[in-house]
């Protein structure tokens, strides 16, 4: 394998049962903001369990896609590649001579990784994700089922099962009974399984995201993005005892509309949703939260150091994503300040927000006036970002959204997530409007607001600067304060002293 620590670039081409992919990383950083993309199905696994062999088309698929990835990359000039290969690989008599085959065809060193690699790298894409995360990492592939328990942000145990989507093609779909003890077993023989309910499971693999997106249809469910996607126990299991044994249609019966799954997941999606459902009663989880980060993502993250690994991924992202709007962090700092200072309570989680909504504060700058405020709420809601959850990202989109003079009012029903609660959606709104009066005051400029100091009482939020900074309120500051005065229901004043 080439490295080159000075290249931005990182790609991983991650040779499954199912299928393979190709991904490049925009940046070796903490955030896997994704350049390229790209998988085929090729079936290598498809004869595994009857065989114990690749299959001989998959592998006549593999040799041509990855013949076609190998070509990217050369083109691409990417000299830092990690190849790797799972189950199908690792457990087919004939794997460590394809590899040989591949390693000689394309110049490129193949890694077999073993069952708890693949674990551990897939429990290290999900904590680059959702930082600090506990619970069970569960990893769904077509020749393997990959778990690790992991406690605020750290790996404790990895565990990798022969239970895939592909492992069930020779048993009959509407053998429930068979089906569920094959499963158990496995289950059942993992020791620290037993040991601990774990209130939240972290589900990864294509097939799972297939079902999530079915499940967005199904409960109307208006964010469609599965990174994050966070669904309740009781909710999920119903959801799931209906897709047992049916064979999930890429057509929807009313209009014949497309899916929002594609033919090639749909076949899978009747055996992914029994292993999903005796996972969920096994380990007692509350909740399921689907990861788009996993395998391909720990492999990023593993190669970064400590101080990296510890960086806030909103922040970084946000700013990897934005560079010129978070360039000036000293004027972000006097906003966060002074909008602190009228919520002298604010919480840890809203303080966090905060500095992400200060740190972006101009990403509608360049928008017509007339789409400003609805291209802002649009773009958050819908941006490649990890560290963050569904109603972190509405608080953030409302906020700027607000901070345009927009408002609900504003957005088409169909496209407005009420995901967050009135109370969540008061603060944000108070949250951007402070942001649109404090850059209007100061005329975005650094040195004003530091040197304001709010007081409030119950009747009253005065503000207070020197005199010789010499502003006058002007028409569009006095406006503004009379919004404050309608949000907060008392009285707002400006005072030089």
């Amino acid at each position: 394998m080439l490295t080159n620590k000075k290249q931005k670039r990182f790609g991983v081409l991650d040779i499954g049962s199912n299928s393979i992919r190709l991904v490049v990383f925009h940046k070796n950083t903490r955030i896997p903001l994704i350049e390229f993309n790209e998988k085929a199905f090729c079936g290598l696994g498809t004869e595994l369990q009857l065989a114990g062999k690749l299959s001989e088309q998959g592998k006549l698929n593999a040799l041509e896609n990855i013949s076609r990835f190998a070509a990217i990359i050369e083109r691409m000039g990417l000299q830092e590649i990690q190849v790797i290969a799972t189950a199908a690989v690792r457990d087919a008599s004939d794997g460590k001579e394809f590899v040989k085959e591949l390693e000689k065809l394309f110049d490129f060193s193949v890694k077999i990784l073993s069952g708890k690699e693949e674990a551990y790298l897939a429990a290290l894409g999900v904590i680059c994700a959702f930082p600090n995360s506990t619970g069970i990492i569960c990893d769904l592939g077509g020749g393997s089922l990959e778990l690790a328990r992991i406690k605020k942000g750290r790996i404790y145990d990895c565990t990798s099962l022969p239970i895939g989507s592909l492992r069930f093609t020779e048993v009959n779909e509407c053998s429930e009974p068979q089906i569920l003890k094959l499963i158990d077993e496995q289950l059942d023989a993992v020791e620290w399984l037993q040991k601990e309910n774990f209130s939240s499971m972290y589900a990864i693999g294509g097939a799972w995201r297939s079902l999530a997106r079915l499940h967005m249809e199904f409960a109307d469910y208006e964010l469609k993005v599965i990174h994050g996607y966070s669904v309740k126990r009781s909710a999920l299991i119903s959801f799931l005892g209906q897709l047992y044994p049916i064979t999930v249609s890429t057509k929807k019966p009313d209009d014949q509309a497309p899916s929002p799954i594609s033919s090639s997941r749909a076949k899978q999606i009747p055996i992914a949703s029994l292993i999903l459902s005796r996972i969920i009663y096994k380990v007692n989880s509350r909740r399921v939260v689907f990861s788009e980060a996993g395998l391909r993502e720990g492999c990023l993250f593993d190669r970064l150091d400590q101080q990296q690994r510890e960086l806030d991924p909103l922040l970084s992202g946000l700013m990897s994503i934005f560079p010129s709007s978070c360039e000036d962090t000293h004027y972000s700092r006097e906003l966060e300040h002074l909008i602190c200072s009228f919520f002298p309570n604010m919480s840890l989680k809203y303080e966090r927000l905060l500095r992400a909504i200060c740190c972006i504060r101009n990403i509608g700058s360049e928008e017509h006036p007339s789409y400003r405020s609805l291209q802002s709420y649009l773009r958050l809601l819908r941006l490649p970002m990890v560290g963050i959850t569904h109603k972190e990202r509405v608080f953030i989109a409302t906020a700027i959204l607000t901070r345009y003079n927009g408002s609900n009012s504003d957005i088409p029903e169909k496209v407005y997530p009420k995901i967050i609660t009135s109370e969540e959606h008061k603060m944000a709104s108070m949250i951007g409007f402070l942001l649109d009066f404090a850059i209007s005051f100061s005329g975005g400029l650094k040195g004003v607001l530091n040197k304001v100091q709010v007081k409030r009482d119950k009747d009253a939020i005065l503000m207070l600067f020197p005199k010789e900074m010499n502003i006058s309120k002007g028409q569009n500051v006095k406006r503004r304060l009379k919004r404050l005065e309608r949000v907060f229901g008392k009285k707002v004043d400006l005072h030089a002293v």
